[in-house]
Order: structure tokens, then sequence, then C-alpha cells
């Protein structure tokens, strides 16, 4: 069995980021979150740095749904796994871009994650 830890990185402000992980209910999953009024915006890697400072870079995945995100990854020497639940993003782009690999499904997703640290 795997131990997962999740964390959060957005472009949003923090204010706004609260706001809608408590009207969901959300905040109990998630270790630590950083906004863009909390560290560097995103594609630095500020805010990776500030939630992983002593976290070995290979137990590290990104989950994201952007060339914003793949960079951020990279930009920190972790992989970026990309999720496109709607089917409207450009895959050439974000493979070119460096993705570890692009997901449309829940199921996809959760094979990636279990292939990558088991």
């Amino acid at each position: 069995s795997m131990e997962l830890n999740s964390y959060f990185w957005t472009v949003r402000d923090q204010a706004s980021g609260l706001q809608v992980f408590k009207a969901l209910g959300l905040m109990e999953y998630f270790k630590d979150m950083q906004f863009r009024d909390t560290s560097k915006a995103k594609p630095d890697p500020e805010g990776l740095a500030v939630m992983f400072p002593d976290t070995p870079k290979e137990k590290i995945l990104l989950i994201g749904d952007s060339v914003v995100d793949i960079k951020g990854a990279k930009a920190f020497g972790i992989d970026c796994l990309i999720v496109d639940w709607f089917g409207h993003e450009n895959h050439e782009e974000l493979m070119a871009a460096g993705a570890a690999k692009i997901v449309t499904t829940h199921e996809d997703a959760l094979a990636f994650i279990k292939e990558k640290f088991q």
C-alpha cells in the first residue's frame, strides 16, 4: 500500500483559494498549499521548494492541466502528469512541453501514479 500526501499549488490568491477549498470541504486532504501571493507564481518553482524542502524529487509528482504546470515541474526537476478530463487541451503542445503523460480518465491517472510509486 502506498502512502501518498497531497499538496496544492495554484495561480489563485490565498484568500480565494482557501474560500473554495473550505466551501468544498477539501482542506483536510492537503498537507500544504501555495498560492500566487504566498510564493512566486507558476511556473517559478518556489512554491514547490517551500512545500518540499527535503523530499527526494523522485518521490514527488505534479498533477496539472497546463503548460505552466509542466514548466514549473521541470524547473523543480520533477515529473508532471497532465489531466485533461474534458478533452479540451492540445496534447501535442503538452507533450512537447515535457509532460510525463497525459490522461483523460481518473483510472488512467491512478494507474500512472501506482506505476510511478510502487
